[in-house]
């Protein structure tokens, strides 16, 4: 149960040790291996509540100490240097005697790329983040292969050897979506090149000659083998991870591993979306994604489990609620009450004054563009307590970064000009949901009760996987919770 697990005071636990290992690093005289060892098994798992220390940032001392013991450790190994591949230096390494010093110098090897990747991070130069913390993998993965890995006995190295194994995949996949996420070229407001680049094939109401000038790509890495390659690793050692943590610990650990998860899954909902052309004004035809409907559950379901994780006034469960409610809307067609429900869920957390609330510019703007719907609409039912049924339309996207559009089901039309599954190719930009609001509390908010392809037995389904979670990770639900859960949750079903 981690209700009595208050974070404030396990961040504070933390940073205290964390303290005490910087300053282990910056009283040496040469290379310690162990205690270099000591302070990234305790960074790399804990980095959130170390990311913005001014110790970590450019020009520190801390920097400036490891740069140094770790170059003049380096400048010690004579047969090879670190612009070797990963598989390079192990075969080397693999030719000479496996001794203690052989054993050093993997160590050592993997130490410096960690170290490039944690400093790429916290600079935010996070393609050098993921080139760091790829190699690292790579390196462990070849290392495994070798009887180096085998000799090593030592049981703190090879308990470091499993926490990178859970950890670095997803350090890296972050890097990696985040500068995704930042690469105009491919994902910006261009919802044309974005498409292209995903289906090589579609060119249907696209100018190929506009198209030939301005898809020149650079990337030489397939986005969804990577992430997907990255993602089974991390699964993978989770698995296989036998750490012993203490509770607290424990619960921290595993809130951190399902958010980046979901994190995850969000990318490869967008990625492996559906295109929809739509006729939507006198501009003509209007392209949008259609969100994998699966990959979005799985991030909804991510985020919940991270929430009930987590500890007691942890900052980042309101942000796993934003992330429930983004997803709840681009989910299409999901009852209304459902995002009711978990809307009322983030405001009973922000009751609590020892969150630090996120800002705008700490939100991405696809978050920042459903929060501000689902604000709009909550705002329009007359009264905010009540529990509203109505069914939400299908959401597209038009952009990554935050423009969106809702397809409208007109189900009196039989015409025969009904697009697939059955929705009116007219489109309206959901930026302005005023036109949605008005039609909820019209004659006409039959149109928008959309016939879901889940089961309605599920309507529930996402309040309940809360409640069971909140129950299974934490305990009984108190009394204003359980009052709420009441209030969307019809006994009769």
């Amino acid at each position: 149960m981690n209700i009595d697990f208050d974070y404030q005071a396990f961040r504070k636990s933390l940073r205290k040790e964390f303290k005490k290992a910087v300053k282990a690093i910056l009283n040496l005289q040469e290379y310690d291996g162990d205690l270099i060892r000591d302070f990234l098994a305790l960074y790399i798992p804990y980095h959130v509540v170390f990311y913005n220390l001014a110790v970590m940032k450019k020009g520190s001392s801390l920097r400036i100490q490891t740069n140094r013991l770790l170059k003049e450790a380096l400048s010690k190994i004579s047969n090879f240097n670190l612009a070797m591949g990963p598989k390079h230096i192990i075969k080397i390494m693999k030719k000479g005697k496996v001794d203690p010093e052989t054993v050093n110098k993997l160590k050592l090897v993997l130490y410096i790329k960690l170290f490039q990747g944690v400093f790429g991070h916290v600079d935010k130069n996070y393609n050098l983040a993921f080139q760091s913390f790829r190699w690292c993998l790579q390196y462990i993965a070849y290392s495994k292969r070798t009887r180096l890995f085998a000799s090593i006995a030592d049981v703190q190295i090879r308990n470091f050897y499993e926490l990178c194994g859970l950890f670095v995949p997803l350090l890296c996949c972050h890097c990696f979506l985040v500068d995704l996420k930042e690469n105009e070229t491919l994902v910006g407001d261009n919802l044309k090149n974005f498409i292209k680049r995903q289906n090589p094939n579609y060119s249907h109401g696209l100018d190929l000659n506009e198209e030939k000038k301005s898809l020149q790509w650079h990337w030489s890495l397939d986005e969804i083998d990577v992430i997907d390659a990255l993602y089974y690793a991390a699964f993978d050692a989770m698995d296989k991870f036998t750490l012993k943590f203490s509770k607290v610990n424990e619960n921290f650990v595993l809130s951190q591993f399902f958010e980046y998860c979901a994190e995850i899954e969000e990318m490869l909902a967008i990625l492996r979306s559906e295109i929809w052309e739509c006729e939507c004004d006198v501009f003509g035809p209007r392209i949008g994604l259609l969100v994998d409907i699966d990959h979005m559950n799985e991030t909804i379901q991510k985020n919940i489990l991270s929430i009930t994780f987590k500890l007691k006034n942890d900052p980042q469960i309101i942000s796993c609620l934003n992330k429930v409610l983004e997803g709840l809307l681009l989910s299409s067609g999901v009852k209304f009450k459902v995002i009711q429900f978990f809307y009322v869920l983030k405001l009973y957390y922000m009751q609590n004054d020892e969150y630090s609330f996120e800002t705008s510019s700490e939100m991405d703007k696809l978050t920042i563009e459903c929060l501000s719907i689902i604000e709009n609409l909550i705002d329009a039912c007359d009264n905010p307590d009540e529990v509203t049924d109505f069914q939400l339309p299908k959401v597209l996207l038009t952009a990554m970064q935050g423009k969106l559009l809702v397809a409208e089901k007109i189900s009196e039309d039989n015409d025969g000009s009904e697009s697939p599954d059955n929705y009116h190719p007219r489109t309206y930009q959901f930026k302005h949901p005023r036109i949605i609001i008005d039609k909820m509390k019209s004659k006409l908010k039959q149109k928008l009760r959309l016939d879901s392809s889940k089961d309605p037995e599920t309507d529930d389904y996402w309040i309940e996987y809360w409640k069971y979670c909140y129950q299974d990770n934490i305990g009984n639900l108190p009394n204003i919770l359980s009052r709420v859960y009441e209030t969307f949750i019809d006994p009769s079903d």
